[in-house]
């Protein structure tokens, strides 16, 4: 996934489904979804509730990816680490 875009990434990835005739539903796909995401992303989309299906999963990812960014613009690069490196907590 090129970083915010997780839309393309989206698209791009279930559009490579078709062409290869895999289905979205199965473990082997899954994986590659999640191999495809940045660490930071699959991360969230694997904490409970883990998602039972791939609608899920995806519906996760893009969550993660929106509240990834609202942190990112609130923050930073270093997010809430800056003012632990200063000693302000």
């Amino acid at each position: 996934m090129k970083w915010p875009d997780i839309d393309a990434y989206i698209s791009s990835y279930e559009e490579l489904l078709c062409l290869a005739d895999y289905t979205a539903g199965n473990n082997e796909s899954a994986n590659l979804f999640l191999r495809g995401l940045p660490h930071s992303i699959a991360t969230e989309v694997m904490k409970a509730p883990f998602p039972m299906r791939y609608e899920e999963m995806k519906q996760k990812a893009i969550d993660a990816t929106r509240s990834s960014q609202i942190i990112q613009s609130m923050f930073g690069t270093q997010g809430d680490l800056r003012g632990l490196n200063r000693g302000n907590w």
